[in-house]
């Protein structure tokens, strides 16, 4: 399978920093472990939110393709979505498919 890639603006390994606590309080009330979020890598970032019209922290879901980060969706709370500028449009966990 070949994607294609238009320029994503995908965060630089500075810009996404560990949940904090208020995430993985969040994550926990539904049921997920800090196991399973690091396993996926996810992560969070502050960034604006056009949603909320200002600079909030967000979680950060990676989306990999054959080991690259090739989108990242970002979710401020309480549900506010928006993914990286040109990211490629993949399944979230890709990678963990065995072919």
């Amino acid at each position: 399978m070949s994607l294609q890639v238009n320029s994503p603006v995908l965060p630089t390994g500075d810009q996404l920093q560990p949940l904090d606590t208020t995430f993985l309080n969040w994550f926990n009330q539904r049921g997920i472990s800090a196991a399973t979020l690091q396993r996926n890598r996810v992560a969070m970032q502050t960034r604006y939110s056009p949603a909320l019209r200002t600079t909030v922290p967000h979680i950060a879901f990676p989306y990999y393709y054959n080991g690259e980060v090739v989108n990242v969706k970002y979710r401020a709370l309480p549900k506010n979505f928006v993914q990286s500028k040109g990211g490629q449009q993949v399944f979230y966990g890709l990678d963990d498919l065995q072919v």
